[in-house]
């Protein structure tokens, strides 16, 4: 783990968030979220639940502009930590690895928690630090360098970052579930 964009960010590396719009002639088109937004605000395209829509465009900017944000601060001020884009994500027990699961929702999926032994870069950071919605920019800018600094707070939702090799020790649970996979990361 490290040398390759992690499959969080991968997503928007290869990934274009489009909208399914029938046309008049019956024609079906993939539109891009911007440009789907605008028909609907033109008023050329009733989308039959906006809301929704509206807050998955949005959602998907924040987290990208985040990811984006985040690794401009790493880079010009914490380059010894591991990067969010080619880290894997550990857990310190098997409870916070069970809620990490179900906030994620990713029981829908198959997987496997896994008791490991890491040699390489490890970050302990606050996860409700990362931004999830409008603020000024210098408030953003003091949450990533809090983020990278590693600060605890009471209250912190702890996530670990890790670069490195790792060795699987035991396989704690193993859940298989035939799905489609998440459309857009968290």
């Amino acid at each position: 783990m490290g040398t390759e964009i992690n499959p969080y960010f991968s997503f928007y590396e290869k990934t274009s968030m489009t909208f399914l719009v029938t046309l008049e002639s019956g024609q079906v088109l993939h539109s891009p979220a911007m440009k789907f937004l605008g028909s609907v605000m033109r008023g050329e395209v009733r989308p039959s639940n906006l809301p929704q829509d509206a807050y998955n465009v949005a959602r998907h900017f924040v987290v990208l502009a985040r990811e984006l944000f985040w690794e401009s601060v790493r880079l010009a001020e914490f380059p010894d930590r591991p990067s969010r884009h080619r880290c894997g994500w550990l857990c310190s027990s098997l409870e916070n690895a069970r809620d990490w699961f179900s906030r994620l929702d990713i029981t829908k999926f198959d997987y496997q928690l896994l008791k490991v032994s890491v040699n390489g870069r490890l970050h302990k950071a606050n996860e409700l630090l990362l931004l999830g919605d409008s603020e000024p920019l210098e408030t953003t800018r003091v949450k990533a360098r809090e983020y990278w600094q590693g600060l605890q707070a009471e209250g912190s939702r702890e996530e670990i970052l890790f670069e490195g090799t790792m060795k699987v020790l035991e396989i704690l649970e193993t859940k298989s579930k035939i799905t489609e996979p998440p459309c857009t990361p968290s």
